[in-house]
């Protein structure tokens, strides 16, 4: 997989988005999902999160943990939907993200989740997504959630993650995403309610 931007030195700043502007009503509904999980302002634990009432996103969910590796930390894959497997072309489950994802790609997603764990904020972004030459000019969204750490787990970040190829049903010059394939560039915005 490679990403031709979300490299540190390419990813634009980070902006911000409230909940009824993200893009597609399954991120929508995620989103509404976790927030009537907050409490007091503090994101849900993982505990507080049902499989059972996730049925329909299951299958674009992603659960990593940051365990602590040296001096810094790594994200672990707990929980991969079928779909990303599907799409990836392999399970993740019980590997981190270092043993997945290449550079650039890797720095890119790592930051999303750094700054969903820093921040304790929900954070929504989209960038190009390449996959040797299999996935050429696609678009992945994701919404990367916030989960409290439980000792003597570390916190989690749970993500949903779509794609969608240029050459899709519906993708045209505007996809069903409203991507501008000729003008796209990456988005990583904070959710804000």
């Amino acid at each position: 997989m490679f990403a031709e931007w979300g490299t540190p030195a390419t990813t634009p700043l980070v902006g911000s988005i409230r909940p009824d502007q993200i893009p597609h009503d399954h991120l929508r509904d995620l989103y509404e999902y976790w927030a009537a999980r907050v409490v007091d302002g503090k994101p849900p634990p993982r505990s507080a999160i049902d499989p059972v009432d996730l049925k329909v996103f299951l299958p674009n969910l992603l659960i990593l943990e940051q365990v602590p590796a040296g001096t810094r930390h790594r994200y672990r894959y707990r929980l991969s939907g079928t779909a990303i497997t599907r799409i990836v072309g392999r399970e993740l489950t019980g590997l981190s993200l270092q043993d997945a994802l290449p550079d650039p790609y890797l720095s890119y997603v790592v930051s999303i989740h750094d700054l969903v764990v820093d921040q304790q904020r929900p954070v929504y972004s989209e960038t190009l997504y390449h996959d040797q030459g299999n996935f050429v000019n696609g678009m992945t969204y994701r919404l990367a959630l916030p989960l409290c750490a439980e000792p003597p787990r570390g916190p989690m970040v749970l993500v949903s993650q779509h794609w969608i190829r240029r050459s899709e049903k519906g993708a045209g010059q505007k996809g069903d995403w409203g991507i501008d394939w000729r003008a796209a560039k990456p988005v990583t915005q904070i959710v804000t309610p």
